[in-house]
């Protein structure tokens, strides 16, 4: 299934560098929601350790995504009269907005090199709401416009780790209901591609460092939500995860690629990629919920040259 782009910018596209995905496995960073307090994002180590809170805003901070240096966190937060922007909070340094002006902006993703954000914008266009994948510089300028509708709304989308293509959710309405797909479009702009039409819904697509396969959520009416793989070219096809009783939700892929980050019961757990070895991460009392798991990946330093 095709989707036309329906307003592709003009702007010049510089292709992106090797991935910086790819590394050791650090810090998870995730949404913690906390009975009536502000949303906010947490960061701590894959064995349950070092628990600490990133964010301190007056209104909900989400849907964090780490770059690919691994030394930044770009977040959604609400602006009081203007609804949700991008931010991106360095660690051990300030927070700084990106995304400004009359539209919202939620759901950032980092282009591997560093340089570019990916983002879902809302526009108010009275008496339509038109929803677009966006892709702008890092400081929020030169936005360009991928793909916008106002029938289709668009979520979570995640990069490739080569830098050649953008997967993301794409929600139509039509006589059969609402439910979300997988497409995967070129930060060119053009035809948006859909994977994984296997029935049900599918959302929150998660790309594998080495670039060869996609982690989502997969849900239905009858059915928790279950973890499921597929590859950009939509064959191998698989279930990570199968409890009729328990939803999973929100993969994240380790920067190693051996372990997956997924929201599981209100916490964070972890497992392998064939569903095994699951592990409990986050604790905390029943009114606490953690969801939405982004995972930092710490590249090696680079050995200084010889000195003859």
């Amino acid at each position: 299934m095709l989707i036309g782009a329906a307003v592709v910018t003009t702007l010049c596209f510089a292709p992106a560098v090797d991935a910086a995905f790819p590394g050791r496995d650090g810090l998870i960073a995730f949404t913690r929601a906390d009975g009536s307090e502000p949303t906010e994002i947490y960061v701590i180590r894959p064995n349950g350790q070092g628990l600490r809170q990133l964010t301190h805003r007056r209104y909900d901070a989400y849907a964090a995504t780490w770059s690919p240096d691994g030394r930044r966190i770009a977040f959604t937060s609400q602006v009081y009269g203007e609804g949700p922007h991008v931010f991106v909070k360095r660690l051990g340094g300030g927070v700084r907005r990106v995304t400004r002006g009359p539209h919202s902006y939620w759901y950032p993703t980092w282009s591997p090199d560093g340089r570019r954000i990916a983002a879902v914008r809302l526009r108010w266009a009275w008496p339509e709401l038109y929803e677009a994948v966006v892709v702008m510089r890092a400081d929020g300028t030169r936005e360009r416009v991928l793909l916008e509708s106002d029938w289709m709304g668009f979520r979570n989308p995640a990069w490739s780790p080569d830098g050649q293509s953008i997967a993301f959710e794409g929600t139509g309405v039509d006589f059969n209901g609402a439910d979300p797909g997988l497409y995967i479009i070129s930060p060119r702009g053009g035809a948006a591609r859909r994977i994984a039409d296997v029935g049900g819904s599918q959302d929150e697509p998660d790309w594998s460092p080495d670039g060869r396969l996609i982690a989502y959520s997969w849900g239905d009416i009858l059915a928790p939500d279950d973890i499921r793989l597929v590859r950009p070219d939509d064959t191998g096809h698989a279930r990570i995860t199968d409890d009729p009783l328990v939803p999973d939700g929100g993969p994240a892929w380790a920067p190693s690629g051996r372990r997956l980050a997924i929201g599981r019961l209100g916490r964070i757990w972890t497992l392998r990629p064939d569903g095994g070895g699951l592990r409990r991460v986050t604790r905390g009392p029943v009114r606490v919920s953690d969801y939405d798991p982004s995972w930092q990946p710490l590249t090696a330093p680079r050995r200084r040259a010889s000195q003859r």
